[in-house]
């Protein structure tokens, strides 16, 4: 029983945030006078592997940065489960 409260809080914790950071953003496009530099630009993980892509060296900079943590964290997390031994 306690596995299902914990999933089901878990579930909800990170539905909320999700829901938090779309409002977040949306806020952000509505503040006026706020002129930037934009980019667009996507990581495409293939297993731990990234594929990056962007419009622009800063861009491509933060991505790369974010697939090498994300890569690094994959890698700490098989290893840690394969610590743990079967079942």
């Amino acid at each position: 029983m306690y596995n299902v409260e914990l999933s089901s809080v878990l579930f909800l914790l990170g539905f909320s945030l999700i829901i938090v950071g779309v409002i977040l953003i949306f806020l952000e496009t509505l503040s006026a006078g706020r002129i930037g530099r934009g980019g667009v630009g996507g990581v495409i993980l293939i297993g731990p592997i990234p594929i990056i892509f962007g419009s622009g060296t800063r861009v491509m900079r933060f991505l790369t940065v974010a697939s090498l943590i994300l890569f690094v964290a994959a890698i700490l997390f098989y290893v840690f489960l394969n610590s743990l031994g079967p079942g």
